[in-house]
């Protein structure tokens, strides 16, 4: 689900539907990882941060836009995992 979302969100940036699959798939993967960093007790812009870059490199790798795999990295944290962890408002 993630993926597919994540392809659809780059082809409305303009990008590749693979490209921003990939990135919203293996950022997912890595939140497990992302979730160690900072502060376990808050929600930490860090995190953020982190999906951003391993979106962005995905991304990259993948033959795509470092930028647009940026976004739909942090995005896909910010709003999925960030929102399950934590109440945000």
């Amino acid at each position: 689900a993630h993926g597919m979302a994540g392809g659809v969100v780059q082809v409305l940036q303009g990008g590749k539907f693979g490209h921003g699959f990939a990135s919203a798939f293996v950022t997912q993967l890595a939140a497990g990882g992302i979730n160690s960093i900072g502060n376990q007790a808050q929600f930490d812009p860090a995190r953020v941060v982190a999906a951003a870059v391993v979106g962005g490199t995905v991304s990259e790798l993948t033959g795509g836009k470092f930028a647009n795999g940026a976004i739909t990295g942090a995005f896909s944290y910010a709003f999925n995992e960030a929102m399950h962890r934590y109440e945000l408002g």
